[in-house]
């Protein structure tokens, strides 16, 4: 059956990795509980097909890559990485400082479907791409959320989208569907935003606010997207 972990006020040293669907929880909300990887691992790693994990009202903090292997690089996702044919919900969360050598400073998705809202994702650095997240494969969706001040030092300040290429020569763009997202103040060497390579596609659509691609760089081509 799916499980669900309980956190109280405070900052927890975590790095969780679950083959099995899970709940977790901070009780009091993203200001009152924090899971910190101290900079020794990755904060949260979801591996295989089928599961349904979901993360709420919590900040994952501090997490560094080091030893998830993807098919674009090694030391993938400093936050969260998700490996498989599974579903990632975050919700009323904060994803923050946390690092990766490889792709996806903040979360890396490796062909999941993963939903976000209500979610801030900022001051993630990747050394490659995807400062705030990378998708290779899957379908990633995010509502009522802004990713900012992200970095990578490649492509992809804030966001980053390529194919996930699996056995057999099985290739899968990754799609992105993005609604009232606010993308600012991310940096890259390409793509300060958003960076979409390969087969990959994304949609952006907002209602009245401040949302949108505002005040991104890029040290050669496409400050936002």
């Amino acid at each position: 059956g799916e499980e669900t972990l309980y956190f109280c006020n405070g900052d927890h040293y975590a790095r969780i990795v679950t083959g099995f669907s899970i709940d977790i929880v901070g009780l009091n909300g993203a200001s009152q509980a924090s899971l910190s990887g101290a900079s020794r691992g990755t904060v949260l790693t979801v591996q295989g097909d089928g599961l349904n994990v979901t993360v709420s009202d919590i900040t994952i903090e501090r997490g560094q890559a080091s030893d998830n292997i993807t098919a674009l690089t090694k030391k993938a996702g400093g936050g969260i990485f998700c490996d498989g044919k599974s579903e990632l919900e975050i919700s009323d969360s904060v994803i923050s400082n946390n690092r990766a050598e490889g792709a996806g400073g903040g979360i890396h998705n490796e062909d999941c479907n993963v939903t976000i809202t209500d979610t801030e994702i900022h001051s993630n650095i990747s050394e490659l791409v995807g400062g705030g997240l990378a998708s290779l494969g899957g379908t990633v969706t995010i509502t009522d959320s802004s990713i900012y001040n992200n970095t990578a030092d490649i492509q992809g300040g804030g966001l980053f989208l390529y194919d996930y290429s699996g056995e057999e020569d099985i290739t899968r763009p990754a799609i992105a569907n993005m609604e009232n997202l606010l993308v600012k103040g991310n940096g890259s060497t390409i793509g300060g935003g958003l960076l979409i390579s390969g087969g990959a596609a994304a949609t952006c659509t907002a209602s009245d606010g401040d949302y949108g691609f505002v005040e991104n760089t890029a040290s050669a081509v496409g400050g936002g997207v």
